[in-house]
């Protein structure tokens, strides 16, 4: 119940405040600023799209130049569990 006093004279208090006339404007303003959309250009449009296009085909040509080294050196992978087998399979081929 006391709340709802406080709450009544609060409201009470600020209906009986007189606001500026000019005060609803501004804000009307203001508000019509914050809510306008930029306009984007064709040049602008086209300019991104140009980007974009540039870096895709730069970054084709830079991965198509990378050539990996071929790395077969004789080198063979072999499970550990059972390289004892390999050992022995190794010494019959020479």
């Amino acid at each position: 119940m006391n709340t709802d006093k406080i709450l009544n004279e609060y409201i009470n208090k600020e209906k009986e405040e007189m606001h500026s006339p000019f005060l609803r404007n501004r804000i009307i303003e203001q508000i019509k600023v914050e809510n306008s959309f930029y306009e984007v250009t064709l040049w602008q449009k086209v300019m991104v799209a140009a980007s974009i296009t540039i870096v895709a085909i730069s970054g084709m040509l830079i991965g198509s130049m990378y050539n990996s080294p071929l790395n077969d050196n004789g080198r063979l992978s072999v499970n550990d569990s059972q390289i004892e087998n390999f050992t022995i399979i190794a010494d019959e081929s020479e």
